[in-house]
Protein backbone atom coordinates (compact mmCIF):
# COMPACT_ATOMS: atom_id res chain seq x y z
CA UNK A 1 0.00 0.00 0.00
CA UNK A 2 1.53 3.13 -0.93
CA UNK A 3 0.20 5.50 1.49
CA UNK A 4 0.81 6.67 5.36
CA UNK A 5 -1.26 6.17 7.50
CA UNK A 6 -2.16 8.81 10.67
CA UNK A 7 -3.37 7.16 14.09
CA UNK A 8 -5.11 8.99 16.76
CA UNK A 9 -5.33 6.59 19.84
CA UNK A 10 -8.35 6.09 22.07
CA UNK A 11 -8.19 7.90 25.66
CA UNK A 12 -5.41 6.85 27.99
CA UNK A 13 -4.14 4.73 24.92
CA UNK A 14 -0.53 5.05 23.57
CA UNK A 15 0.33 4.61 19.98
CA UNK A 16 0.96 1.09 20.57
CA UNK A 17 -3.07 0.96 20.36
CA UNK A 18 -2.62 0.42 16.52
CA UNK A 19 -0.81 -2.62 16.76
CA UNK A 20 -3.76 -5.11 16.68
CA UNK A 21 -5.11 -3.25 13.37
CA UNK A 22 -1.37 -3.69 11.39
CA UNK A 23 0.85 -6.68 10.55
CA UNK A 24 3.58 -4.44 10.64
CA UNK A 25 5.60 -2.93 13.75
CA UNK A 26 4.18 0.51 15.20
CA UNK A 27 6.53 3.06 16.36
CA UNK A 28 6.54 6.33 17.97
CA UNK A 29 8.93 8.96 20.14
CA UNK A 30 8.30 9.53 23.63
CA UNK A 31 10.91 10.44 26.59
CA UNK A 32 13.32 10.96 24.07
CA UNK A 33 13.02 7.51 22.80
CA UNK A 34 11.64 5.64 20.12
CA UNK A 35 8.62 2.85 20.95
CA UNK A 36 7.69 0.08 19.03
CA UNK A 37 4.89 -2.73 19.38
CA UNK A 38 3.90 -5.26 17.34
CA UNK A 39 0.76 -7.73 17.90
CA UNK A 40 1.05 -11.36 17.01
CA UNK A 41 -2.66 -11.86 16.35
CA UNK A 42 -3.09 -8.50 14.52
CA UNK A 43 -5.84 -7.92 11.48
CA UNK A 44 -5.10 -6.53 7.93
CA UNK A 45 -6.59 -3.39 8.60
CA UNK A 46 -4.05 -0.49 8.79
CA UNK A 47 -1.10 -0.04 6.31
CA UNK A 48 2.13 2.11 7.08
CA UNK A 49 1.42 3.71 10.60
CA UNK A 50 3.09 7.33 10.85
CA UNK A 51 5.46 7.33 13.51
CA UNK A 52 4.26 10.44 15.47
CA UNK A 53 4.80 11.62 18.93
CA UNK A 54 2.97 10.41 21.67
CA UNK A 55 0.46 12.42 23.56
CA UNK A 56 1.01 14.40 26.62
CA UNK A 57 -0.95 11.76 28.96
CA UNK A 58 0.75 8.58 28.05
CA UNK A 59 3.99 7.77 30.40
CA UNK A 60 5.95 4.93 29.96
CA UNK A 61 7.91 5.99 33.19
CA UNK A 62 5.36 6.01 36.96
CA UNK A 63 8.01 7.47 39.24
CA UNK A 64 6.77 7.24 42.66
CA UNK A 65 2.81 7.62 42.00
CA UNK A 66 1.02 4.79 42.82
CA UNK A 67 -2.00 5.13 40.27
CA UNK A 68 0.30 5.30 37.95
CA UNK A 69 2.07 2.26 38.30
CA UNK A 70 -1.27 0.68 38.96
CA UNK A 71 -2.57 2.31 35.61
CA UNK A 72 1.13 0.98 34.23
CA UNK A 73 0.90 -2.90 35.78
CA UNK A 74 -2.93 -3.11 34.26
CA UNK A 75 -1.29 -2.20 30.61
CA UNK A 76 0.91 -4.70 30.84
CA UNK A 77 -1.43 -7.49 31.40
CA UNK A 78 -3.76 -5.87 29.03
CA UNK A 79 -0.99 -6.32 26.26
CA UNK A 80 0.13 -9.74 27.01
CA UNK A 81 -3.58 -10.62 26.92
CA UNK A 82 -4.11 -9.09 23.40
CA UNK A 83 -0.50 -10.29 21.82
CA UNK A 84 1.28 -7.53 21.93
CA UNK A 85 4.60 -7.17 22.19
CA UNK A 86 6.11 -3.40 23.60
CA UNK A 87 6.74 -1.16 26.28
CA UNK A 88 3.07 -0.86 28.59
CA UNK A 89 2.26 2.61 29.87
CA UNK A 90 0.30 4.56 32.08
CA UNK A 91 -1.98 7.53 31.25
CA UNK A 92 -2.23 10.81 33.90
CA UNK A 93 -5.83 11.86 33.94
CA UNK A 94 -4.80 15.64 34.62
CA UNK A 95 -3.62 15.58 31.05
CA UNK A 96 -6.59 14.52 28.67
CA UNK A 97 -8.14 16.61 26.68
CA UNK A 98 -10.69 13.74 25.48
CA UNK A 99 -10.93 15.20 21.67
CA UNK A 100 -10.52 19.07 22.71
CA UNK A 101 -7.84 21.75 22.09
CA UNK A 102 -4.49 20.23 23.10
CA UNK A 103 -5.90 16.97 21.13
CA UNK A 104 -6.70 18.96 18.11
CA UNK A 105 -3.58 21.13 17.94
CA UNK A 106 -1.65 18.10 17.90
CA UNK A 107 -3.58 16.29 15.23
CA UNK A 108 -3.30 18.93 13.02
CA UNK A 109 0.85 19.28 13.68
CA UNK A 110 0.88 15.75 12.72
CA UNK A 111 -1.15 16.06 9.64
CA UNK A 112 1.11 19.23 8.47
CA UNK A 113 4.16 17.32 9.60
CA UNK A 114 3.55 14.08 7.63
CA UNK A 115 2.10 16.40 4.75
CA UNK A 116 5.45 18.23 4.67
CA UNK A 117 8.09 14.89 4.87
CA UNK A 118 6.54 12.69 2.03
CA UNK A 119 4.64 13.13 -1.08
CA UNK A 120 2.43 9.76 -0.23
CA UNK A 121 -0.92 9.50 0.05
CA UNK A 122 -2.14 9.90 3.22
CA UNK A 123 -5.63 8.79 5.68
CA UNK A 124 -6.29 9.57 8.85
CA UNK A 125 -7.25 7.02 11.12
CA UNK A 126 -9.32 7.20 14.56
CA UNK A 127 -10.30 5.28 17.46
CA UNK A 128 -12.90 6.77 19.91
CA UNK A 129 -11.35 9.81 21.58
CA UNK A 130 -9.08 10.08 18.34
CA UNK A 131 -11.68 9.34 15.97
CA UNK A 132 -13.71 12.81 17.71
CA UNK A 133 -10.35 14.51 17.61
CA UNK A 134 -9.95 13.23 13.65
CA UNK A 135 -13.23 14.26 12.58
CA UNK A 136 -12.86 17.91 14.33
CA UNK A 137 -8.82 18.52 13.09
CA UNK A 138 -10.02 17.85 9.53
CA UNK A 139 -13.10 20.34 9.87
CA UNK A 140 -10.90 22.70 11.68
CA UNK A 141 -8.09 22.40 8.94
CA UNK A 142 -11.06 23.11 5.75
CA UNK A 143 -12.30 26.29 7.76
CA UNK A 144 -8.15 27.79 8.40
CA UNK A 145 -7.12 26.58 4.63
CA UNK A 146 -4.85 24.13 5.17
CA UNK A 147 -2.89 22.92 2.15
CA UNK A 148 -2.28 19.71 4.29
CA UNK A 149 -5.96 18.17 3.74
CA UNK A 150 -5.04 18.14 0.62
CA UNK A 151 -3.08 15.42 0.59
CA UNK A 152 -5.60 13.26 2.52
CA UNK A 153 -7.56 10.81 0.33
CA UNK A 154 -9.61 8.95 2.93
CA UNK A 155 -10.73 9.37 6.57
CA UNK A 156 -11.49 6.32 9.04
CA UNK A 157 -13.60 6.95 12.12
CA UNK A 158 -13.91 4.28 14.72
CA UNK A 159 -16.42 4.90 17.17
CA UNK A 160 -16.30 8.72 16.91
CA UNK A 161 -18.68 10.33 19.32
CA UNK A 162 -20.96 13.65 18.19
CA UNK A 163 -19.89 15.48 21.72
CA UNK A 164 -18.49 14.23 25.26
CA UNK A 165 -21.62 15.37 26.75
CA UNK A 166 -23.75 13.26 24.67
CA UNK A 167 -21.40 9.85 24.74
CA UNK A 168 -21.30 10.36 28.35
CA UNK A 169 -25.17 10.68 28.74
CA UNK A 170 -25.53 7.60 26.70
CA UNK A 171 -23.37 5.57 28.51
CA UNK A 172 -21.88 7.16 32.01
CA UNK A 173 -23.87 6.06 35.39
CA UNK A 174 -23.41 9.75 36.35
CA UNK A 175 -23.10 11.68 33.07
CA UNK A 176 -23.45 15.24 35.02
CA UNK A 177 -21.01 14.47 37.79
CA UNK A 178 -18.46 12.91 35.00
CA UNK A 179 -18.33 15.60 32.50
CA UNK A 180 -17.41 18.49 35.66
CA UNK A 181 -15.03 15.99 37.01
CA UNK A 182 -13.84 15.87 33.49
CA UNK A 183 -13.70 19.61 33.41
CA UNK A 184 -12.22 20.22 37.14
CA UNK A 185 -9.58 17.51 36.86
CA UNK A 186 -8.38 17.32 33.75
CA UNK A 187 -7.29 19.69 30.39
CA UNK A 188 -10.79 19.01 29.20
CA UNK A 189 -12.52 22.13 27.90
CA UNK A 190 -16.73 21.93 27.82
CA UNK A 191 -16.75 24.93 26.27
CA UNK A 192 -15.06 23.17 23.17
CA UNK A 193 -17.24 23.59 19.87
CA UNK A 194 -18.09 19.53 19.45
CA UNK A 195 -17.09 17.29 16.53
CA UNK A 196 -21.18 17.64 15.74
CA UNK A 197 -21.19 21.82 15.54
CA UNK A 198 -18.42 21.48 13.17
CA UNK A 199 -19.20 18.96 10.70
CA UNK A 200 -20.90 21.44 8.48
CA UNK A 201 -16.89 22.59 7.76
CA UNK A 202 -15.88 19.16 6.33
CA UNK A 203 -15.23 18.80 3.16
CA UNK A 204 -17.50 17.41 1.39
CA UNK A 205 -15.45 15.86 -1.58
CA UNK A 206 -13.10 14.02 1.23
CA UNK A 207 -13.98 10.31 1.68
CA UNK A 208 -15.05 9.15 5.08
CA UNK A 209 -15.54 5.49 6.91
CA UNK A 210 -17.61 5.54 10.48
CA UNK A 211 -17.22 1.97 11.74
CA UNK A 212 -19.50 1.33 14.54
CA UNK A 213 -20.64 -2.13 16.67
CA UNK A 214 -24.09 -2.64 18.08
CA UNK A 215 -22.12 -4.29 20.83
CA UNK A 216 -20.23 -1.02 22.02
CA UNK A 217 -21.86 0.44 25.31
CA UNK A 218 -19.41 3.37 25.86
CA UNK A 219 -19.86 5.09 22.46
CA UNK A 220 -22.89 3.31 21.43
CA UNK A 221 -23.80 3.71 17.44
CA UNK A 222 -26.48 6.76 18.33
CA UNK A 223 -23.44 8.68 19.15
CA UNK A 224 -21.61 8.13 15.59
CA UNK A 225 -24.70 8.00 13.76
CA UNK A 226 -25.79 12.04 14.06
CA UNK A 227 -22.59 13.03 12.79
CA UNK A 228 -23.55 10.31 9.57
CA UNK A 229 -26.49 12.41 9.41
CA UNK A 230 -25.25 15.44 9.72
CA UNK A 231 -22.33 15.09 6.81
CA UNK A 232 -25.38 13.13 4.65
CA UNK A 233 -28.13 16.16 5.36
CA UNK A 234 -25.13 18.98 3.71
CA UNK A 235 -25.42 16.15 0.46
CA UNK A 236 -21.93 14.36 1.52
CA UNK A 237 -22.33 11.49 -1.42
CA UNK A 238 -18.86 9.69 -0.07
CA UNK A 239 -19.81 8.87 3.32
CA UNK A 240 -19.47 5.21 4.25
CA UNK A 241 -21.16 3.05 7.44
CA UNK A 242 -20.12 -0.16 8.86
CA UNK A 243 -21.97 -1.75 11.84
CA UNK A 244 -20.33 -4.59 13.28
CA UNK A 245 -22.25 -6.60 15.87
CA UNK A 246 -20.00 -8.26 19.02
CA UNK A 247 -17.43 -5.97 19.38
CA UNK A 248 -16.76 -4.00 22.26
CA UNK A 249 -15.48 -1.27 22.52
CA UNK A 250 -12.09 -0.65 22.12
CA UNK A 251 -11.78 -3.64 20.41
CA UNK A 252 -12.63 -3.43 16.73
CA UNK A 253 -9.78 -5.23 15.32
CA UNK A 254 -9.73 -8.40 17.81
CA UNK A 255 -12.63 -9.00 19.82
CA UNK A 256 -14.57 -11.01 17.03
CA UNK A 257 -13.38 -12.86 13.87
CA UNK A 258 -16.37 -12.87 11.72
CA UNK A 259 -16.57 -9.04 12.68
CA UNK A 260 -12.73 -8.49 12.10
CA UNK A 261 -13.26 -10.34 8.43
CA UNK A 262 -15.95 -7.93 7.42
CA UNK A 263 -14.31 -4.92 8.96
CA UNK A 264 -11.05 -5.63 6.43
CA UNK A 265 -13.64 -6.37 3.25
CA UNK A 266 -14.81 -2.84 3.74
CA UNK A 267 -11.60 -1.05 4.34
CA UNK A 268 -9.79 -2.79 1.71
CA UNK A 269 -12.61 -1.78 -0.84
CA UNK A 270 -12.23 2.03 0.12
CA UNK A 271 -8.29 1.63 -0.16
CA UNK A 272 -8.96 0.22 -3.70
CA UNK A 273 -11.51 2.69 -4.48
CA UNK A 274 -9.55 5.80 -2.79
CA UNK A 275 -6.38 5.07 -3.29
CA UNK A 276 -4.31 5.05 -5.91
CA UNK A 277 -1.81 2.25 -6.80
Amino acid sequence: MKHLTLFYQGNSASRGQAAPYTRQAVYSLAEGERKSWRCKTAANLLYNIYECEELADVLFSAGLNPYLWLSKATRAVCNAWSGIEGPAHCSDPTRWSVGSRPDREQCARALERAASETDQQLVLFGCSRGAATTFATVCECAMDGSQALARVRLVILEAPFDSVRSVLQASAWLPGLQHYALGLFSQYDADEVSPLELAQHFPLDLPVAFVMSAADTRVPPECTERLVSALRARGHTGVHTLLLQRSSHPSFASADADDVARYEVFLHELYARYLEK
